[in-house]
């Protein structure tokens, strides 16, 4: 079999690990299952692909959907984190937007953040939202952190500064000197994951992310120098949940984006919501159009001759406003 013929998927279940073999020449899909091995996820999948009558060698390409990040989070394993935020806003990760989702629930409890206060350590930095610097950033004081962090056993930190959607200068500089002092320390920057102009947004993102990172950077990296290691030359791709495929570039930290693949995409979802409103609207307008043709009245078929499609979602859109603006 010509080596990059045929294409591996691979999806990891709780007790069974599934493979898919397609071959491109001939368009054969085979199949494979095996049983999930916790330990060492990679060898249910290997397992699965002899299984399948198939090898590494001859793939071009390897698909992996995985729930990894996602079940770090709910069961709470992730790494031991901190995070780096400008000075006098320490607690914007634990306030959030003060919302309480059950308002009439006496024993409503807020979330735990993944990063306790005690992890969560100012710096003199301060950017405006026009990306004018007020405050410079001290290296010194970011080194001297790097070191603290190490002191006290991080294996990730995060890094969120004010405004930084608007010049992210500091972030990337804080982020260069933590790599550059602590190679093995995963470091994840707010604006490299979310563009928010507003504060909570970006760091809870970015705490997530480098909550999960280690140890998606370790489960992805034991899968991909295996396969490397059996002559696989192929490319690797993780689905995302928006549907897209994620090409993963190789090296310590090229696991990035993977948390904000793994939930779903707000923006994503606002335009599905968006499309299937939209193809309602036009379901609603064929009926209706169809309905006053029929009718006998000659009056009403004058009026419909000269209202338009856009003109029946100009109404709906108004509809939609004034009903937001009375709630």
């Amino acid at each position: 079999m010509a080596r990059g013929q045929l294409r591996l998927a691979a999806d990891i279940g709780g007790t069974f690990t599934d493979i898919a073999v397609f071959d491109e020449k001939t368009g054969a899909l085979t199949f494979g299952k095996a049983l999930s091995t916790p330990a060492h996820l990679v060898e249910g999948i290997s397992a699965g692909v002899a299984k399948a009558g198939s090898n590494y060698r001859a793939a071009g390409l390897f698909l992996h959907g995985s729930t990894v990040a996602i079940n770090t989070m709910l069961e709470r394993t992730g790494a031991k984190a901190a995070l780096l935020i400008t000075e006098g806003f320490r607690d914007i990760y634990e306030i959030g937007r003060i919302n309480r989702p059950d308002a009439y629930n006496l024993f409503f409890q807020k979330h735990v953040p993944l990063i306790e206060r005690a992890l969560r350590f100012e710096v003199k930095e301060r950017m405006l939202a026009d990306g004018e610097i007020d405050t410079a950033l001290d290296e010194v004081e970011i080194a001297a952190l790097g070191d603290e962090l190490e002191r006290r056993g991080i294996e990730a930190a995060a890094i969120l500064f004010l405004n930084c959607y608007a010049n992210a200068d500091h972030e990337r500089r804080a982020k260069a000197i933590l790599e550059k002092n602590h190679p093995a320390l995963f470091v994840s920057a707010s604006h490299e994951l979310s563009q928010e102009y507003r504060e909570f947004e970006r760091c809870a993102t970015v705490a997530a992310n480098a909550y999960i990172g280690p140890k998606v950077r370790r489960y992805i990296g034991e899968i991909d120098a295996h396969m490397r290691g059996a002559g696989f030359a192929g490319s690797f791709l993780v689905v995302q949940s928006t549907g897209a495929n994620k090409i993963l570039w190789y090296d310590k930290y090229w696991y990035r984006g993977f948390l904000t693949s793994t939930f779903i995409n707000k923006n994503s979802y606002a335009t599905y919501a968006g499309m299937g409103f939209l193809c309602c609207l036009s379901l609603i307008w064929i009926r209706l159009k169809k309905k006053l043709e029929a009718s006998s009245s000659k009056a009403i078929k004058d009026i419909w001759r000269g209202f338009k499609l856009k003109d029946f979602m100009y109404f709906f859109a108004a509809l939609i406003v004034a009903g937001a603006l009375i709630l």
